[in-house]
């Protein structure tokens, strides 16, 4: 027969010798659809500088981020060819026409039409928050915060009071389902969906979309 590999010792061996080419926080990625893909990152960028930048985008107001979740977000990676943009509207638009191209594959999380984003200088506008809300939507722009908002575990009420969202049912209904549906968050205690200490946190997948990674 030849020589033949264990199923997932392919996976098992990237793991084992990656921190022999690499930094220990380097993880690699790995797609599984249609076509498996994997990719080692040899340099890691992150929100660290951009931080600001994907505030203002979102109408974060930096302030009033807990330190602790300040430095996970600090922390989520950006794919290189969107971290290389050092001018704000050109990785503002390089990032967000990721997020709507990825979008279009996702199940109740789809946004506009990608070629509604036609002109890097949009991002130059004042008022960047309230535009950007008006051309990607309430809806998805919500979407983006919850993910930042989930950086930690944290509560369904916490959650809800980072949104300065008021109804349950809706929230629960309109954001978390689809981003648990998609696999873009994750209860912390799967097994007891109603347990009273249950609580959400961003997945890798929900990680490497606000990156700009393509999914």
């Amino acid at each position: 027969m030849g020589w033949a590999d264990e199923v997932g010792s392919g996976i098992k061996n990237v793991y084992k010798y990656l921190k022999y080419y690499t930094s220990d926080i380097t993880e690699p990625l790995f797609w599984e659809a249609d076509l498996f893909k994997t990719s080692v990152p040899l340099v890691i960028y992150t929100f660290s500088q951009k931080t600001d930048y994907l505030f203002e985008l979102l109408g974060v107001d930096k302030n009033s981020i807990d330190h602790k979740l300040l430095e996970a977000i600090q922390s989520f990676e950006i794919s290189s060819p969107i971290a290389s943009r050092e001018v704000k509207n050109q990785f503002l638009y390089s990032l967000v026409s990721t997020w709507l191209k990825s979008s279009t594959r996702l199940t109740d999380l789809k946004s506009i039409d990608i070629k509604c984003l036609d002109d890097p200088n949009f991002f130059k506008a004042p008022s960047l928050h309230e535009k950007s809300t008006n051309l990607l939507g309430k809806r998805f722009m919500t979407i983006m915060k919850i993910l930042i908002g989930t950086a930690l575990p944290i509560s369904m009420e916490q959650l809800m009071r980072f949104m300065n969202y008021k109804n349950r049912k809706t929230f629960r209904e309109l954001y978390v389902q689809p981003l648990m549906q998609n696999e873009f968050i994750k209860r912390t205690i799967p097994e007891k969906p109603n347990d009273p200490n249950q609580m959400y946190m961003i997945t890798k997948k929900g990680r490497l979309f606000l990156g700009g990674f393509d999914l």
